[in-house]
């Protein structure tokens, strides 16, 4: 069975999470980190989903080139079954043990795997931001969870090619054409819907984005 990587919800905010999106500027992508390796444990992944006293961190990256965003809708395959059907900005997953290994980096590193495995993407780093962390418990899925939100620039949408075609499909979007795609949010999981809903994609479209150490 699969084992994924937990923290107790206490580990943060002092077990009061704040709801929606808590920007960079108030947090430390670093001190985040060690606090899932330092608090953290692994367990199964059956067990997990039904512990609301643990939160599962999940790296989600938006993936920008130019003024426009990757935008992926999530089919039967996907093995989250309460998200089929969504369209999705985020990509990413679970933290494993593999991940852990006491150097720190341990949410970039998982988030280099996950991507590399639904996305085929090179984990450029210096072209990829910490945004913040998304937290809604309003949700089954969302109250045993929380988003590590980063956005990724590609120089070439074209190099960009979804591996697993079979879980989900899309296509780059851009972000100002909002009357159609963007006015109806409930189609969105919520992790992207809360994205859109403070702009944190938007007032980012750009094609150099500054490094993390710069902000």
């Amino acid at each position: 069975m699969e084992s994924i990587w937990v923290i107790p919800r206490t580990a943060m905010f002092g077990g009061r999470w704040p709801q929606g999106f808590i920007p960079a500027a108030a947090l430390s992508l670093a001190t985040l980190e060690q606090v899932v390796a330092e608090q953290g444990f692994a367990t199964l992944r059956e067990r997990a989903e039904a512990t609301p006293e643990w939160k599962q961190p999940i790296p989600y990256c938006a993936v920008l080139a130019d003024a426009e965003v990757l935008c992926v809708e999530r089919l039967p395959k996907q093995g989250e079954g309460r998200l089929h059907g969504k369209l999705s900005l985020g990509f990413g997953g679970h933290v494993d043990a593999s991940d852990i290994d006491g150097s720190g980096d341990l949410v970039q590193r998982a988030l280099d795997r996950e991507l590399a495995e639904e996305l085929g993407l090179p984990p450029e780093r210096a072209r990829r931001r910490f945004l913040g962390v998304i937290n809604d418990d309003s949700s089954p899925v969302g109250v045993v969870h929380f988003g590590l939100a980063f956005a990724q620039w590609v120089a070439d949408p074209k190099s960009v090619q979804v591996r697993e075609s079979s879980k989900m499909r899309g296509a780059f979007r851009r972000l100002v054409d909002s009357d159609e795609l963007w006015q109806d949010l409930q189609r969105f999981e919520s992790w992207s819907r809360i994205l859109l809903e403070v702009r944190a994609l938007e007032v980012l479209a750009h094609p150099t984005p500054r490094r993390d150490s710069e902000s």
